[in-house]
């Protein structure tokens, strides 16, 4: 004892006075003080003018505490002893220029949430990893103190007894420390760790406090803890023979690392897939070994402040430019080493050509005592607020804890790929000296956009994502069709060379899959999309998507499409009439759609509907007195509300509109508006959203021309909506209703030189509000048949052009602007009058119509769209005997599409249905 401790006598003190002196009021504190009792052992007591020469006031152990100035408790590297980057704020900050503490923690210091809130970390992750911690000499208290920063903090308790947290010396054995050297450096890292990543494990490994022991800490922390990632923060000297460190080494007789010391220790440093983190210095622009070295992950210091900007916060170089003289000589650390090897990721990624060798830092994080961490240390005398890059190194090491495996095994590299990709807080301000000439280096020493040698490549934003097992996600079939279907996904790579491939059968075990496909090595989604034949008609199959790099293979989310196959339903039609049609119609559920149209008997017409009810089709009388009446239009909110418009032919010769609502029990007449003065007015379809509104349009005929107009009903009664500005020649032919405030009406203007165009209306709850429609190109007649909107910002109509009396299909989509975008034909598919359209997302709409055969005869036709510009056909059943047409779809669980066919006995009703 006497032999260890036998400096103590030069001062006067014993052993047992010495102790409670350091451990007394206010100024007992766990300095880096057996740091300074080693170097004394070796006879190498750093010089006054030494100590001074750091700007930051040195303390020695037993020295009083200064209450308004910053100062440390690490005394100065000597020849294999390391030096602890710590740095205390004065206790009386107010007193001192420049300090204003902003942080909610005790103190003023920073807290545990604001740090991830400045730097958007989750709240949760990494438990699963170990985050190792390397100090020399040790702290009795580690545990304790933790515990009581964490509960202060609102983090989870992590202790020996909820194996979070393990004390061990060098060679990984458990420690149980008498000393109290370098307790607040040991508090510090792990209180940052902690803050940083609140659900990682630590393991404390304090070694003697010599070069070696600290070293041989380093590998049993990869080796034997099997560490996440490592942080020491502390240094061995200023590196040798390097510019930026002349004063250091020359004028202040600081210790400084030869080429052969850095060459026989950094194999303690080169661990592969695991980053070891060193803190880049607090002497301001100066060069430091280990942190240089071209294993390790250097970390710079900024200064966080708070700020009313969009993340809340802003970061500048932390240097004693920013504060003052009483910071002379301090800030963070950085330059270029001449010993170190570049490594080649510091090529591609940067534009640092001038410096040929490893530059110092790569990353940072706060670290300025000015806007200093709140940290607990019973031998501080309990909360005190600390800065130094002693601070910076373990936050970042716990943000490493929570970032993905694929990054950490990058090391440094990852931060350089993380800042290529913008994805750190570029830190943009200050610098921390003067740079050696020429200029071209000055991003050494100064701030720049991009990398620069004090801040490295930023500051974290968000855990490090640098490349993993790709990210996959199955996405709906579209184009289904009988015997077809287009699988659908992304793919993020991660990083890393990526191939996917989709598997698809009957069942979960799948059985089929697609050929490989290469989805890059990026990092942000890539489209995969697959074509898929040969498959079994109206049959249900499940697939997935599938893809593997370097990291692993995942696996999509199991998705389902059922291949459709339409059939033909057995409608009801009028008893005697032999002349019967079905115009449009209406599904809520697969269990229930309305439709109406009308009976032709001895030359009136005569409207009526049908329901079905999942299984068959029954039909629901005629209204009375409604001789004349053609209804063309349906829109059914419940099996208890269905709204149909029409036509009423009256015996002088004149047209009415008319309105009826189906009540699931009988037939309620509405009263209709008319324009004034117009004896020819029609309604040809109609949206409801709910039983108190409905949309209607059509048009009116005046002296030979049509006029488009509307009407709306409110629950009780119908209100006619005027017509629409310069609309001579229009005619309405579809409606479709997000709300009382947009309604999408849709038709053709028929112009004076025998031109027809297309046309559509935004109804807006006050006013008509034309809309630009694209017509063929070169064709004189273009009519828009139906609308199906399913947002305020998705609208698609169908359509059909006339060239050379042939009709040719296509389509028209809205996307919320008041111009409607165009959707090339169908190929092979002249003779094609698509008639009725029902979407259920802006990615699936089914259309349906008719298709004029060579033999005069029409055949059905239905078309799935599913963005894009491609159409897929679908087959669909004729009835035998003569045309046949479907003129209206709804789709709900399915699609039901009606209309009429001929045989020789007349014109009967027509309902098809794709499952």
């Amino acid at each position: 004892m006497r032999a260890r401790f036998g400096w103590l006598l030069r001062f006067g003190l014993t052993v047992d006075s010495f102790r409670e002196r350091t451990l007394r009021g206010a100024r007992a504190r766990g300095a880096c003080f057996m740091a300074l009792a080693t170097v004394l052992l070796a006879g190498a007591l750093p010089s006054a003018n030494a100590i001074a020469a750091e700007g930051v006031k040195y303390v020695p152990p037993g020295s009083e505490i200064p209450t308004n100035e910053a100062w440390t408790p690490c005394a100065p590297a000597t020849k294999g002893h390391a030096e602890c980057e710590l740095i205390v704020a004065p206790p009386k900050a107010a007193e001192v220029e420049g300090y204003k503490y902003e942080g909610s923690g005790p103190g003023g210091g920073i807290s545990a949430g604001e740090l991830r809130s400045a730097y958007k970390l989750p709240e949760h992750g990494g438990a699963e990893n170990v985050v190792a911690i390397v100090d020399g000499e040790g702290d009795p208290h580690a545990e304790a103190d933790l515990k009581e920063y964490r509960k202060k903090m609102e983090l989870p308790e992590c202790s020996k007894e909820h194996e979070c947290f393990r004390q061990l010396n060098e060679k990984g054995e458990p420690h149980k420390p008498t000393s109290t050297g370098w307790s607040g450096e040991i508090s510090l890292d792990l209180d940052m760790v902690s803050a940083a990543c609140p659900e990682c494990h630590i393991v404390l490994l304090e070694a003697a406090n010599e070069e070696r022991g600290l070293l041989e800490a380093d590998e049993t922390a990869v080796k034997k803890v099997g560490a996440a990632a490592v942080t020491n923060s502390w240094n061995l000297g200023f590196e040798a023979n390097n510019p930026a460190n002349k004063t250091a080494c020359e004028t202040e007789k600081r210790y400084c690392v030869s080429k052969k010391e850095e060459e026989e220790d950094d194999p303690f440093l080169d661990h592969p897939g695991t980053p070891i983190l060193f803190a880049g210095g607090d002497y301001g622009y100066a060069v430091r070994y280990p942190a240089d070295s071209q294993y390790a992950v250097s970390v710079g210091g900024t200064a966080l402040e708070k700020a009313s900007n969009s993340r809340g916060w802003t970061e500048e170089v932390w240097s004693n430019s920013s504060y003052g003289d009483d910071q002379k000589g301090r800030g963070t650390g950085s330059g270029c080493s001449v010993y170190e090897p570049k490594p080649k990721f510091e090529s591609e990624y940067s534009f640092d050509k001038p410096c040929t060798k490893d530059i110092e830092n790569d990353v940072s994080a706060d670290a300025s005592p000015k806007t200093g961490v709140a940290v607990y240390d019973s031998y501080e005398g309990g909360w005190a607020v600390y800065g130094g890059t002693s601070a910076s190194s373990p936050f970042v090491a716990g943000v490493e804890g929570l970032s993905t495996s694929h990054s950490r095994s990058l090391g440094a590299e990852a931060f350089w790929l993380a800042g290529a990709k913008g994805s750190l807080f570029d830190i943009t301000k200050g610098n921390n000296g003067t740079c050696t000439p020429p200029t071209e280096d000055e991003y050494w020493c100064t701030a720049k956009t991009g990398y620069d040698g004090p801040t490295g490549n930023g500051t974290p934003d968000g855990a490090i994502s640098t490349g993993a097992a790709p990210s996959v996600t199955t996405e709906s079939a579209t184009k289904i069709g009988s015997a077809e279907a287009t699988l659908n996904g992304a793919v993020d790579p991660n990083g890393l060379e990526t191939k996917y491939y989709f598997e698809y059968g009957e069942t979960t075990s799948y059985g089929t899959k697609t050929a490989e496909v290469s989805a890059g090595s990026g990092t942000n989604n890539v489209e995969a999309i697959k074509a898929i034949t040969g498959l079994a008609t109206n049959q249900l199959y499940h697939f997935r998507i599938v893809a593997t790099n370097s990291l692993g293979t995942s696996y999509g989310s199991d998705q389902t499409f059922t291949t459709t196959t339409w059939s033909t339903e057995a409608t009801t039609n009028a008893t005697g009439a032999p002349n019967n049609r079905l115009t449009g119609t209406s599904c809520t559920a697969a269990t229930f759609c309305f439709a109406t149209g009308y009976e032709t008997y001895e030359g009136r017409g005569y409207a009526y509907g049908e329901s079905w009810n999942g299984k068959t089709w029954e039909e629901h009388g005629a209204i009375e007195e409604n001789a004349g009446m053609q209804l063309s239009g349906v829109s059914c909110v419940s099996k208890k509300f269905c709204m149909t418009v029409g036509s009423l032919s009256e015996t002088n010769g004149d047209v009415a509109t008319v309105a009826e609502l189906w009540n699931g029990k009988e037939w309620i007449r509405q009263a209709t508006t008319n324009a004034a003065g117009a004896p020819n007015n029609r309604l040809t379809a109609v949206s409801c959203t709910s039983t108190t509104f409905c949309f209607a349009t059509g048009y009116e005929i005046y002296e030979g021309r049509s006029y488009a107009y509307g009407e709306s009903w409110n629950g009780a009664t119908w209100e006619e909506h005027g017509s629409i500005e310069g609309n001579t020649g229009m005619q309405l032919s579809g409606v479709s209703c997000v709300s009382k405030k947009l309604c999408m009406t849709v038709g053709s203007l028929s112009e004076t030189n025998g031109h027809v165009l297309n046309v559509a209306e935004l109804w807006n709850g006050k006013e008509w509000i034309p809309q630009t429609t694209p017509n063929a190109t070169g064709a004189p007649n273009n009519r828009l048949t139906a609308v199906s909107c399913t947002s305020t910002t998705f609208c698609f109509a169908t359509a059909y052009e006339t060239y050379e009396g042939i009709a040719y299909p296509y389509s028209e989509t809205w996307s919320g602007s008041s111009t409607w975008e165009g959707h090339g034909g169908i190929e092979s598919d002249t003779g094609i009058r698509l008639m009725g359209v029902s979407c259920i997302s802006a990615t699936s709409c089914t259309a349906v119509g008719t298709v004029s055969e060579s033999s005069g005869n029409a055949t059905t036709v239905a078309e799935v769209w599913s963005g894009g510009n491609e159409w897929i056909r679908q087959t669909t059943p004729n009835e035998p005997g003569g045309s046949n047409e479907l003129t209206s779809v709804s789709c709900a669980s399915g699609c039901t599409a009606v209309g009429s066919y001929t045989d020789s006995a007349g014109v009967w009703t027509l309902a098809e249905r794709s499952s």
